[in-house]
């Protein structure tokens, strides 16, 4: 044997490889008992916020409640102050008059003539609580030949009216009645304001 050990380089490794490991293990201990417990580490970072939801459906709306007690009006506001009237304008109601031609004499004649001729006069523009005055453009000359109806005064209104009712007087006779044809009336108040419009004379012969 120690004849091929000398020949057998390998073989006298292993034999020596085994011997080691069995000198190891004979010389091998128990083994220890565990260690205590290190201490715990600190908790880790909060992680990142996450995305946000989606918005949820919008609700259904609710019904109207009843309508609350109106409340009680205002105070009325400061008076304006008066207009100051520029320009004028007049309108005839009706525009256009029937006189009767050939009327008899006597009070039924001339009531039942006067009747006839009579027309309304409104205006407006004018100079608030002055006087006013209406007259009759017959050949380029005014006459005052109308005669007032109803019984209010003339006077301009706060708001720069006018209203009255008239009617032309009575013609004595051929001479002074007036013809069919078309005329102006004007109205003038005392502040200089002025207005005209045309009067329609027709007649009605009898």
């Amino acid at each position: 044997m120690t004849r091929w050990l000398k020949r057998n380089s390998f073989g006298k490794l292993v034999i020596l490889s085994l011997i080691f490991l069995l000198a190891a293990a004979a010389c091998q201990g128990s083994a220890g008992t565990g260690g205590t417990a290190g201490p715990k580490g600190d908790p880790g970072l909060p992680g990142n916020p996450g995305a946000p939801g989606l918005p949820g459906e919008p609700g259904n709306p609710g019904n109207s409640g009843p309508s609350g007690v109106q409340g009680p009006a205002g105070p009325s506001g400061p008076q304006g102050n008066p207009a100051v009237a520029t320009v004028g304008s007049v309108v005839l109601n009706p525009g256009t008059v029937a006189l009767e031609v050939g009327a008899t004499g006597g009070w039924s004649g001339m009531s039942y003539f006067w009747e006839t001729g009579e027309f309304s006069v409104l205006g407006s523009g004018f100079t608030p609580g002055e006087p006013y005055l209406l007259k009759l453009n017959i050949a380029g000359e005014e006459f005052g030949g109308l005669q007032k109806r109803d019984s209010s005064d003339l006077i301009v209104s706060e708001n720069g009216t006018v209203s009255s009712t008239w009617r032309y007087r009575l013609p004595q006779s051929d001479a002074t009645k007036l013809p069919a044809g078309i005329y102006t009336v004007i109205v003038l108040d005392g502040g200089g304001i002025k207005a005209t419009a045309p009067l329609v004379v027709t007649e009605d012969e009898k």
